[in-house]
C-alpha cells in the first residue's frame, strides 16, 4: 500500500447499523471511551448511529494500522483532534444525521466533513463570507451550485480544513477574518485571499468529495486529490467481513 494513499468511506448509518454492530459483538474493536461517548447522546436512534459510526471508523483504522489498534483509547489534542499513540495512521470522522464520512491515511494529516442539504438561516454578510472562505480553501469557486448549496459545500471545506489543521473552528474563522477582531471589517475578497494564504501556510489541499445528491463533503490532505470519491461502506455482513479482514490496498 502506498504510504500516502487515502481511503474515504461513506457510511449509511441506518442501513449499515445492524451488520456493523453485529461485527462489533463478534470482534470488539471499540474502546471504553468510544462506548461512553456514544452513550452520552440522549436520543436512542442518534446514539445507535453514533455507535455505528465509531465502529466503522475503527474498522477503517484497523485496515491500515492492524489488529493491534483494537480497543486503544484515542489521545486528543487541545483542539480535540484524536490520534492513536504509536500508530502512523491518521483519520477523521464526520457525521450528519444518518450518514457518516470517514477518511483514513498514513503519514499525512487528514480532515473530512459531511453536510446534508438543509435550509441555511444566516444573514447575507455571513453567508457571503463563508462562501468566500470556502472558495479560497478549495482554490476553486462553486460552479453551478445554488447559493444555499454553495454555502454548505463551503462549510464542509472549512470544517475539513480545520480538522486537518488540528485547530478549532473559531480559530479558523478568526484567521480568515470571519470572526474575531476582523469581524465585520473584512470583505469577501479579503476573506478568500486570507483563506488561500492559510491553506498554503498549512500545506493543505482541500478537495470536494463526490457524494450522492443531498450530501456535501470535503477532505483536506497534504497532497491534492484530483478525484475524491467516497466508497460506500458495506451494509451486508459477508461484504463487511471481507472488508474487515483485508488490509487496505493502494
Amino acid at each position: 500500500m502506498a504510504s500516502d494513499s487515502v481511503e474515504l468511506w461513506l457510511v449509511d448509518l441506518d442501513a449499515c447499523g445492524p451488520a456493523i454492530q453485529a461485527l462489533e459483538r463478534d470482534t470488539p474493536r471499540l474502546s471504553a471511551e468510544d462506548r461512553e461517548r456514544a452513550s452520552r447522546v440522549p436520543q436512542p436512534q442518534e446514539a445507535a448511529r453514533r455507535l455505528t459510526a465509531y465502529i466503522a471508523l475503527r474498522v477503517a483504522i484497523e485496515r491500515m494500522g492492524g489488529a493491534g489498534v483494537r480497543g486503544q483509547a484515542f489521545v486528543r489534542s487541545p483542539a480535540g483532534k484524536p490520534r492513536l499513540d504509536g500508530v502512523s495512521v491518521q483519520f477523521s470522522l464526520s457525521h450528519a444525521e444518518d450518514f457518516a464520512l470517514i477518511g483514513v491515511t498514513r503519514a499525512q494529516p487528514i480532515g473530512v466533513d459531511i453536510e446534508k442539504t438543509r435550509p441555511v438561516r444566516m444573514d447575507q454578510r455571513h453567508t457571503d463570507a463563508i462562501r468566500a472562505a470556502g472558495a479560497g480553501l478549495g482554490r476553486e469557486p462553486f460552479p453551478g451550485l445554488s447559493a444555499e448549496r454553495a454555502f454548505l459545500q463551503a462549510w464542509a471545506r472549512l470544517e475539513a480544513f480545520t480538522k486537518a489543521r488540528g485547530a478549532t473552528l473559531p480559530k479558523t474563522l478568526a484567521d480568515t477574518g470571519i470572526r474575531g477582531r476582523s469581524h465585520g471589517k473584512t470583505t469577501p475578497v479579503e476573506v478568500e485571499a486570507r483563506a488561500r494564504r492559510l491553506a498554503h501556510a498549512a500545506g493543505l489541499f482541500v478537495s470536494d468529495v463526490r457524494l450522492p445528491p443531498g450530501l456535501h463533503g470535503a477532505v483536506a490532505t497534504a497532497r491534492a486529490l484530483p478525484f475524491a470519491r467516497a466508497v460506500s461502506f458495506p451494509a451486508g455482513r459477508p461484504a463487511l467481513d471481507v472488508l474487515a479482514a483485508g488490509p487496505a490496498v493502494a
